[in-house]
């Protein structure tokens, strides 16, 4: 009889705390239905229920920010889903979202980013469970890996949504990413004038074209995808992304040709596109390697809407114009100056794309900066702009608990805060986490553990909790007084 009761209260004693938890879960107001993955929800119910026959864009945040889905509706004389949104989700999730959702008639037009990521079966759960929170249905959706990897994030995802909730935190990011950026189709609609990188590209992300950036597991599941969606009754096309020229890795004109028909050769549907015409001009980006400004947009859709009547062997003329590359704010550098804290740091020059130098990379810390407990990331350097941190700048410094971090840095790569054992606090000053490009995993890999990230307004908070590039590091930021 005692071993039947403790068994009772042990069962009850877990029990208990799975059912509170799940009440917390679905009873409380959604808390990131504002934020840029706050969008997916209406992605889904705008795919769910159009009935007639339709064209579905699958991919990323490059779908997100790169189509005028009413142009296209207007030529094609079909409705569009824009079903991108965010490469941190994955595009297997993506391409799941869509199944059941696909009829006759229908034509599912593929287009990821070509990175390693987007081409891979990667799956981030705390990303998608904070789509999910504005709409539990598409649970129904997710199949495979992605199962066992919700249910190990759905604790710190209770954990974070009743903690917003508790302190009425209200997530509502300033700029572009935010739920209210999107249009009816799914589109980008935040006004983009410009492209507002530094250097007019990202140099954290070069653009490899190269057949090892796609996973065989992953041309597998699309390849199986793609056989779904014909037994549908779809047609299925392949298309790529707009992709800054300047960010391009070194590749001849062979080596981009035998990257296209590596493609052609290992997708099971027709590639309608020439890559050639979608290496873009700079100018016609906003804030990253593969999101247009709203010149860009029109160009791209305009080269998607060509396609497909040259696919579909529509011989209408095309008459879409087309506005001239927007010329990029000028970059405007202190000359002469010289941060104090240059004096504790090793730099290596960072040139720009045509080989100027436009700043400098922190590569190291001198031997008195490695004694010191704090250091600031310094803004000024030979009176040219400190814009990078490399791998390993911090090794060496074992006392050091606080790094300050300003809007100037434009660049982190992973690896950048290893070999710092004792570091605890990063402190950043910068209102805009889409300025300070980093890998959306890994940046911390060989960093110390606890590292707390210290933000220092609401609206830094809420553009790096639910940010493109940082989000994925949300468990580690505070909102300081």
């Amino acid at each position: 009889m005692k071993n039947l009761m403790k068994s009772i209260i042990i069962t009850v004693a877990a029990v208990i705390p799975a059912l509170m938890m799940s009440v917390l879960c679905f009873a409380l107001p959604p808390q990131y239905s504002k934020t840029f993955l706050g969008e997916l929800a209406d992605k889904y119910e705008r795919l769910r229920e159009i009935e007639e026959p339709k064209i579905i864009v699958v991919g990323g945040s490059s779908v997100a920010f790169g189509l005028d889905s009413a142009l296209i509706e207007e030529y094609m004389d079909m409705p569009v889903v824009n079903f991108g949104l965010y490469a941190s989700l994955g595009t297997k999730i993506m391409f799941d979202l869509t199944r059941g959702n696909i009829n006759e008639g229908d034509i599912v037009i593929i287009a990821p980013e070509l990175d390693p990521q987007t081409l891979s079966l990667y799956f981030n759960a705390e990303a998608m469970w904070q789509t999910l929170d504005s709409d539990f249905s598409m649970l129904a959706r997710v199949r495979g890996s992605e199962l066992p990897d919700l249910v190990g994030g759905w604790f710190e995802y209770v954990s974070k949504k009743s903690n917003l909730w508790l302190t009425n935190a209200d997530l509502d990011p300033e700029g572009v990413y935010n739920h209210a950026s999107f249009n009816e189709y799914g589109d980008i609609s935040y006004p983009r004038p410009h492209n507002t990188m530094m250097l007019g590209y990202d140099p954290n992300k070069q653009i490899q074209l190269d057949p090892s950036i796609f996973s065989q597991d992953f041309l597998d599941y699309m390849n199986e995808y793609i056989a779904y969606a014909r037994k549908c009754g779809a047609e299925v096309y392949f298309t790529f992304p707009p992709m800054n020229a300047t960010a391009l890795a070194p590749v001849d004109d062979e080596g981009i040709l035998e990257f296209y028909n590596f493609i052609r050769e290992n997708i099971d549907c027709e590639v309608i596109s020439n890559i050639n015409d979608y290496l873009i001009e700079e100018n016609y980006f906003f804030d990253s390697n593969f999101h247009l400004n709203d010149a860009g947009v029109r160009l791209r859709t305009a080269l998607l809407i060509e396609d497909l009547f040259r696919t579909l062997g529509r011989t209408e003329a095309l008459s879409i114009e087309i506005p001239e590359a927007p010329e990029r704010p000028a970059m405007v550098i202190d000359e002469g100056r010289e941060d104090v804290w240059a004096q504790y740091f090793t730099f290596a020059e960072f040139p720009a794309a045509d080989g100027v130098i436009a700043g400098y990379t922190v590569t190291g810390v001198t031997e008195t900066g490695r004694g010191m407990v704090k250091l600031e990331i310094p803004t000024i350097h030979n009176g040219k702009p400190v814009l990078a941190i490399a791998p390993g700048a911090l090794s060496g410094c074992t006392v050091l608990t606080d790094l300050t971090i300003r809007d100037n840095i434009i660049s982190i790569e992973n690896g950048a805060f290893g070999g710092a054992p004792a570091l605890r606090r990063l402190h950043i000053y910068n209102e805009n986490e889409m300025t300070m490009s980093v890998s959306q995993t890994g940046l911390f890999d060989d960093a110390a553990p606890g590292i707390t990230i210290c933000l220092y307004s609401k609206a830094s908070f809420d553009s790096y909790t639910a940010g493109y590039y940082w989000g994925n590091y949300s468990s580690m930021m505070k909102l300081m007084p």
